[in-house]
C-alpha cells in the first residue's frame, strides 16, 4: 500500500493527493501527471516526451 501526500497544483492553485511513490510530480493544464526521483528532471525538455507546458508540483523529503 502506497503513502498520500497533498501537492498543489501550480495551474489550479487546488490541493491535490497523490502517492508517495516519487519525490517529484509534474502536472499539465489537462492534469496529466508525470512523475519522477530526479530533481534535475524536467519533462518540457525530454526528447523521448516530446511534451510542454508541464510545471512541478514539489518535491517530498
Amino acid at each position: 500500500m502506497t503513502g498520500r501526500a497533498d501537492y498543489v497544483n501550480p495551474y489550479s492553485g487546488k490541493t491535490e493527493q497523490d502517492s508517495t511513490d516519487y519525490r517529484y510530480r509534474w502536472v499539465d493544464q489537462s492534469g496529466n501527471v508525470i512523475y519522477s526521483d530526479s530533481e534535475s528532471y524536467n519533462p518540457n525538455v525530454d526528447p523521448q516526451l516530446r511534451v510542454s507546458g508541464y510545471k512541478r508540483c514539489g518535491g517530498k523529503d
